[in-house]
């Protein structure tokens, strides 16, 4: 069985409450994991490969603050079935 939460709001603003996106999953293989962030325009702007990769709200988590806003991110998985499975949500970003 797997179990996937794709969050759609954080709040990287250093309170240590809710400042890091990422996807909370059991059931899912390691390997062929690909959360992408994209801004409004569809400019890439996070990549993570492995389950515990989680965006900080910068520019691929070492470059400027992205702005406040709504941005997409798409998470592709296998899970232990080797199924393929392709998930999109709208995160809000808010400072």
């Amino acid at each position: 069985n797997k179990a996937v939460y794709l969050p759609n709001a954080f709040t990287p603003n250093n309170d240590n409450i809710n400042d890091l996106y990422g996807v909370s999953a059991i059931g899912l293989r390691p390997d062929g994991f690909s959360l992408k962030i994209f801004d409004r325009w569809g400019k890439l702007v996070f990549k993570g490969n492995r389950p515990d990769d989680w965006w900080n709200g910068t520019l691929f988590n070492e470059g400027e603050p992205a702005p406040m806003g709504v941005y997409t991110a798409v998470l592709t998985y296998v899970d232990y079935g080797d199924q393929t499975f392709v998930e999109q949500t709208e995160v809000v970003l808010y400072r």
